[in-house]
């Protein structure tokens, strides 16, 4: 028997590392995905100068990386209209299962760098 995944199961675990749906107070799924290098650096540029505050950078990379609220898609923010928008739809409510989805996201993350290790 191949105990080999295919590249199926193989993009299905890699997803499931990159993202996770967590449930508001207000009921809402929303899916979180963790941003690569680039997007990041994108977001940077979209903050600008308010890229040097850590809280809004902080607060900015948690709405980016909301890429669904219900059955509502977002597309990774290109401009700081695109930034606000996503902050309206999330208010605190959403901002705060963000939060805990990239908590979520990064203990992931931590369990394979472990066992990698190990």
């Amino acid at each position: 028997m191949n105990d080999t995944p295919s590249a199926t199961e193989q993009l299905g675990a890699a997803a499931a590392r990159d993202k996770v749906l967590i449930t508001d107070d207000r009921g809402r799924i929303i899916a979180v995905h963790r941003l690569n290098l680039l997007a990041w650096f994108d977001l940077a540029k979209v903050m600008g100068e308010s890229a040097a505050n850590p809280a809004l950078m902080d607060v900015a990379t948690t709405c980016a990386s909301v890429r669904r609220i219900d059955t509502v898609d977002f597309a990774m923010p290109s401009t700081e209209a695109d930034l606000r928008f996503l902050m309206q739809q999330l208010d605190f409510d959403g901002l705060k299962a963000a939060s805990e989805g990239l908590r979520q996201l990064n203990a992931k993350a931590d369990d394979g760098t472990k066992a990698a290790k190990n």
